[in-house]
């Protein structure tokens, strides 16, 4: 039986459209509150990059925009590429094996319990990949898969794609129900503690569903398009970052506060901290942008440190509270859980993957086709060179 749908006409997007122009923080609707704001952090310019502070580098043949998954068991860090490949690359660097779709692979790997690689491409499959890189399945959409996939208790595969449906595909390859939620969905999908389902769309709804049913719990019409995905903290708690500049905050059963954060940019992806009392993501603005960190507590603004580009992808959190995320200034980052800086990289292009931190060493992919190995105890860079600065197009 097929789930009620709220929408009834999806609205396709063949070509996926670029990150827009500023958005206008006026209209939300929601409870809002203005945070107090604590200084911003300001690193001073930069030395040169020392060699020893990359473990090492593998070059693709295109952009990575695709955020890098690692097996501990195996020993391999998988991603995806705009030359249409998914590659497995070991944690020393060599390729185990590469994996060729029909299109471009926006797509982020999500890894099953056995192993399975669940990744979308630009061909508009899902695909089913064996830890050894073989076909096992893939499951055909109407239009691009960008969104990670997110894998259910039961093995079951979520995940969106640009013809506006939520999809959720069986261990086998096949259909289970799928959701018409009306846009082009381009964001991650989470799974809650509390059983639900999260997503959002291009257009800004935010929704909760029932993994197993498709049925929708709730959802909320933030009115301003947006790339972020929701975020998940404990008590099932959602935060979700809008183009609007407010960070959305819903309880389990879907009643909703908003705090006006940017009064400049948009919101991007937000990651919360294993003791839920931080919520960090950055924003968007031509002319200079921020990474904030939330406390869920006072609900204000803690800190925000000052970049010169996006921070698009949502940001990784170390065991020892080190925050690591990249931007399109080219620059990838580590900052202290104060909001200090403790190092950061430049890449040859734009950073919107997001960071995965294992034995520590950051892998991050860039807009230049290279992921990074980095060595996240180094302290070699107190600066960094801002690329947008000689760029108009950032």
């Amino acid at each position: 039986m097929s789930p009620t749908n709220v929408v009834t006409i999806a609205s396709t997007i063949s070509s996926p459209p670029s990150y827009g122009p500023t958005p206008s923080p006026t209209g939300v609707p929601g409870t809002t509150s203005n945070p107090t704001y604590a200084p911003t952090i300001k690193p001073s310019a930069a030395p040169t990059v020392s060699p020893t502070s990359r473990t090492w580098t593998y070059s693709t043949s295109g952009a990575l925009f695709s955020s890098p998954a690692i097996s501990q068991t195996l020993g391999v860090v998988y991603v995806g590429s705009l030359d249409y490949n998914i590659y497995a690359i070991s944690l020393s660097g060599s390729l185990v094996w590469k994996y060729t779709t029909g299109g471009e692979v926006h797509s982020s790997p999500t890894l099953g319990p056995d192993g399975t690689v669940f990744i979308g491409s630009n061909d508009t499959n899902v695909y089913a990949l064996t830890s050894s890189g073989a076909l096992k399945w893939k499951f055909k959409t109407s239009s691009v898969v960008w969104t990670r996939p997110a894998v259910g208790s039961d093995g079951t595969v979520f995940v969106g794609s640009a013809d506006g449906y939520m999809y959720a595909i069986t261990t086998s390859g096949a259909q289970k129900w799928k959701f018409n939620a009306g846009y082009s969905i381009y964001n991650g999908v989470t799974v809650g503690s509390a059983g639900s389902l999260y997503f959002s769309t291009y257009s800004g709804i935010v929704y909760a569903l029932s993994p197993a049913t498709g049925k929708m719990a709730w959802q909320y019409d933030t009115g301003a398009t947006s790339f972020s995905s929701p975020a998940v903290g404990p008590g099932n708690v959602v935060y979700y970052g809008s183009w609007s500049g407010y960070l959305y905050v819903f309880s389990a059963s879907g009643s909703v506060s908003s705090y006006h954060v940017s009064l400049a940019g948009g919101l991007y992806s937000p990651t919360v901290s294993s003791n839920g009392k931080m919520v960090y993501f950055g924003d968007y603005y031509r002319y200079g942008s921020y990474f904030y960190a939330f406390n869920t507590t006072s609900k204000s603004v803690s800190w925000k440190f000052a970049t010169s580009g996006a921070t698009v992808g949502a940001p990784a959190v170390g065991s020892d509270g080190s925050i690591y995320f990249g931007c399109d200034d080219f620059n990838v980052y580590a900052l202290t859980p104060a909001g200090n800086l403790k190092w950061s990289y430049v890449t040859g292009d734009g950073v919107e993957s997001t960071p995965a931190v294992y034995g520590g060493v950051v892998y991050v992919g860039s807009y230049d086709g290279v992921l990074y190995a980095l060595n996240a105890g180094k302290t070699y860079l107190k600066g960094r060179f801002s690329a947008c600065l000689l760029l108009p197009s950032c």
